[in-house]
C-alpha cells in the first residue's frame, strides 16, 4: 500500500468514528502520553495542534501549559515547516490549510 493510500484509509477510519469512540481514544492517547517518563522530565516539548478528525491535542496542550513546560508547535510557510513558541491559544492564528498555528518566535534556529 502506498503512503497516500494509507493516509486516505486512516482519514476515512477517523471520520467514521463515533464521537464517543473518538473521545475514548483521545483519552487513552492522553493518558499514555503523560505516563511517559520523558514527558514528565522534559522542560521543552514540541506539540502539534490537532485539526479536523485528528486525535485531539487540546487537553494535552492545556495540561502542558499549566505545568509550566515550554511549548512549541509547527508553522508552515509553503513547503517549509518550522517550530514557533506556543504560549497559549490567544497567541495563535489560522494558517495554511486552515490549521491553527502559533504566532510566537521561532525556536528552531
Amino acid at each position: 500500500m502506498l503512503k497516500s493510500e494509507a493516509r486516505i484509509k486512516a482519514r476515512e477510519f477517523r471520520k467514521n468514528l463515533s464521537l464517543d469512540d473518538r473521545r475514548t481514544k483521545d483519552e487513552i492517547i492522553k493518558e499514555t502520553f503523560f505516563a511517559l517518563p520523558e514527558v514528565n522530565s522534559a522542560k521543552n516539548i514540541c506539540v502539534y495542534i490537532s485539526a479536523r478528525d485528528e486525535v485531539s491535542t487540546i487537553e494535552i496542550i492545556n495540561t502542558l501549559l499549566s505545568s509550566g513546560k515550554t511549548l512549541s508547535a509547527p508553522k508552515t510557510d509553503g513547503d517549509i515547516m518550522y517550530a514557533l513558541e506556543f504560549t497559549g491559544w490567544d497567541n495563535c492564528k489560522i494558517g495554511n490549510f486552515k490549521i491553527v498555528e502559533p504566532t510566537g518566535k521561532r525556536v528552531d534556529e
